[in-house]
């Protein structure tokens, strides 16, 4: 066997033990954190939102945080550099991110339309209705977490909802996943995509699968590009949090309540909203995102070279 055969044989090695680390430790604790979801839901803490909130709270940070910690922690002796924590956000970066969800907002709302309306064909019928029935037991949780116009009903949706969920699954699946799979042989765009199948799949909802999985690359972009971790946690507390406050004072998760059904939301909106986001990409995306350490993260991740004895 060669050097460079040796060498990615004890990279692919060490690859997949990292990922035994990661899912092994999200699977026990998925499992933990259930058992004690079920003490929460017998015990007296008010409401049923309150309950499904402190579920909430306890699967983010058990399931989500802790695995994502102990795999850094199992990799390098700096485990919030490994993460993509030290580099902080810039005011640009944010501006940017701000930028890039308004102007994605209608192509996005015509994406989410359209995933929730696939039909399978007639001989997968049975499977099309799992799947609804999963995605109907979670809209439920999710329409109780939203259901609430209350001054702090909303706060606490954001708290919970937008900055902890936020932040808990952007240390998962960019920080850890993203990061753990950046130190394969697999080149960049193959982490990011990844990772991001694996964050739309993971939420076990199909008819959301699409625009969950654009937001997900998105959010491994944004890390790419940064060499943070923190310009993809702001962007997906930032979604989270606008359909919490959305959802508190307007009743509903639409953006565009009032044009919801008129021609120009359903064509009009949509086509120049990806036309202006793909020219944003292409003259902005390096003003706003662009790091001249963006690379950094990626090599702290890489599997250090083995010498062969």
């Amino acid at each position: 066997m060669s050097e460079q055969d040796y060498l990615r044989q004890q990279i692919k090695e060490s690859s997949c033990i990292r990922l035994a680390v990661l899912f092994g430790c999200f699977f026990v604790c998925l499992i933990l954190s259930t058992l004690i979801g079920g003490l929460i839901d017998s015990a007296s803490l008010g409401s049923l939102r309150d309950k499904h909130l402190w579920m909430s709270v306890v699967q983010n940070i058990l399931a989500f945080c802790l695995p994502a910690f102990l795999l850094a922690r199992f990799c390098s002796k700096r485990p919030f550099d490994w993460l993509g924590l030290k580099k902080p956000i810039s005011l640009k970066q944010i501006a940017g991110v701000i930028i890039v969800y308004i102007l994605t907002m209608p192509a996005m709302e015509w994406l989410i339309e359209w995933n929730q309306h696939i039909h399978f064909p007639d001989s997968l019928s049975n499977v099309e209705q799992i799947m609804r029935n999963w995605e109907n037991s979670s809209n439920a949780i999710s329409e109780n977490l939203l259901n609430s116009n209350s001054a702090w009903g909303i706060i606490s949706g954001v708290l919970v909802i937008g900055i902890l969920t936020g932040f808990s699954e952007e240390l998962f699946f960019r920080g850890g996943l993203q990061g753990l799979l950046s130190s394969s042989a697999l080149n960049k765009i193959s982490c990011i995509w990844i990772s991001a199948i694996v964050f739309s799949t993971m939420h076990f909802q199909f008819f959301g699968f699409f625009p969950r999985l654009l937001m997900g690359a998105f959010f491994g972009y944004l890390l790419y590009w940064t060499g943070s971790l923190w310009p993809a946690i702001f962007a997906h507390i930032l979604n989270n949090g606008l359909i919490v406050i959305i959802a508190g004072l307007l009743g509903q998760d639409s953006i565009y309540p009032s044009i919801a059904e008129e021609e120009i939301a359903e064509i009009i909106l949509p086509i120049g909203s990806l036309f202006l986001s793909i020219l944003f990409f292409v003259f902005f995306r390096e003003f706003f995102f662009n790091s001249e350490n963006h690379k950094s993260i990626w090599q702290k991740n890489q599997v250090p070279p083995i010498t062969r004895k």
